[in-house]
């Protein structure tokens, strides 16, 4: 043998016809400790143990296909392993085999941490594809649920430990440039339960008829650059406490992503108990009827706001700031979208900044348009909320920018516990942005 060959399955004994039980090659190929070379070709095995530092690689992602061969195993089923790197396959099931995962770890008090899964597909027809309790683990230019036929139930990663006292070990996870679709059942696509840190980075949901992350205590989740579209459920994103008696919120960041909403969508980002939000730059490609941005049940902590653009963008009209910790640069945001403001009754934004018992200080501007485009005008205005929770109405800096004198008739007030309101005088359409705080 040359020395640091790669361990090919075949020499083993492997069937790559995938009509007999290649468990024991594998398994003896993995014994050798050295990489672990797969040939294109079908494999049916179960309950392969993968011992810490494995490393396996296929010869293609479409050419080398692992298969399940029994009911509720896992293609590698180990209670302990970390340094582990798999690449460039595809897993799915035989035929008539149910409740099966490829990854299934029976030790949730331990870990699957260090490890790392590139360019691995995987089939719908898993009940979890990635069943453990993961840490410092990667998920890297893979694709769950794209082929086969999923259950009632179909999850991509599934990292919930068993024991509370776990709570904050669930660190530096990554899922990065992979593809989710058609997840089912109650549990999102991803579930995670307790934890520091998950990011998902460039990655794709969906198709998915359920959410397409649920967290639960997880202290740092993160979507940057991510897409979503077209997945069936009230609630995207859906964070929630831990479980007592390590009870946390969940704290998530969404920046830079792109949204692209159906109807059953009520909510894009769901946050309640001690759980809190920071959205920028969101994208709204297509939003329904109905759906508004985050829903704050007993919500504690901080909201945070940026740029929501594109078509629809202004159905997420249920934007809230709380606390000490505002940033509101909502520039470009429509505060009145159609009909007629009498200038007399207030018209909701939508925007409850709740800081007025902070004395501080927002500069915003307003433009109007009148229904026909022929007259506009626009302004700067200062508002300051009152030391005292007062309700302070916004004085005007400068006005009547271009446009005519008598359309630009706007107040805007703030108060505690209130959403910042807009009154305009005549018919058209209203636009105004939060230029700092």
């Amino acid at each position: 043998m040359i020395t640091g060959a790669s361990a090919n399955v075949l020499d083993y004994g492997a069937d790559p016809t995938g009509v007999a039980d290649s468990t024991a090659a594998f398994t003896a190929a993995i014994a050798t400790g050295k990489r672990v070379w797969i040939p294109n070709g079908t494999y049916s095995a179960a309950a392969i143990n993968l011992p810490s530092g494995t490393q396996i690689e296929g010869e293609s992602r479409s050419g080398v296909q692992l298969k399940v061969r029994t009911n509720s195993e896992g293609f590698f089923t180990y209670a302990y392993t970390q340094d582990c790197n798999l690449s460039n396959f595809t897993v799915g099931v035989d035929s008539g085999v149910t409740n099966a995962r490829f990854i299934k770890q029976t030790d949730h008090t331990a870990y699957t941490s260090y490890s790392t899964f590139t360019n691995i597909e995987t089939r719908a027809e898993f009940l979890y594809s990635y069943d453990g309790f993961f840490i410092f683990t990667t998920w890297k230019n893979c694709r769950d649920g794209y082929i086969g036929n999923a259950g009632a139930t179909h999850v991509f990663i599934k990292s919930t430990p068993d024991n509370s006292s776990q709570f904050n070990q669930t660190n530096l996870c990554q899922v990065v440039q992979c593809q989710i679709f058609r997840a089912t059942g109650t549990l999102g696509a991803v579930n995670l339960s307790w934890g520091t840190r998950w990011d998902f980075i460039n990655t794709d949901f969906e198709a998915n008829l359920t959410n397409a992350v649920q967290a639960a205590g997880i202290q740092g989740l993160s979507f940057n650059g991510c897409w979503f579209e077209n997945n069936s459920t009230s609630y995207i994103v859906y964070c929630v406490d831990s479980a007592a008696p390590n009870a946390q919120g969940t704290a998530a960041t969404i920046n830079n992503c792109y949204y692209s909403g159906l109807a059953g969508n009520l909510n894009f980002l769901y946050l309640s108990g001690a759980s809190y939000g920071v959205v920028t730059s969101l994208v709204s490609i297509s939003v329904p009827t109905g759906c508004t941005l985050s829903n704050f049940s007993g919500l504690l902590e901080a909201y945070a706001v940026n740029t929501l653009s594109g078509a629809g963008a202004s159905a997420f009209n249920n934007v809230i700031a709380y606390r000490d910790k505002i940033n509101l640069q909502m520039q470009g945001i429509n505060g009145i979208t159609t009909g007629y403001v009498d200038g007399t009754t207030p018209t909701l934004t939508g925007i409850n900044v709740n800081a007025g018992q902070d004395g501080r200080t927002y500069l915003l501007t307003w433009s109007f348009q009148t229904s026909t485009g022929n007259n506009t005008a626009s302004s700067l205005y200062m508002i300051r909320a009152g030391f005292s929770g007062d309700n302070y109405t916004a004085t005007k800096i400068s006005g009547d920018q271009g446009g005519t004198v008598g359309y630009d008739v706007i107040t805007f007030s703030l108060s505690i516990n209130s959403i910042l309101q807009v009154a305009g005088a005549g018919a058209g359409n209203g636009r105004f942005g939060i230029l700092s705080n």
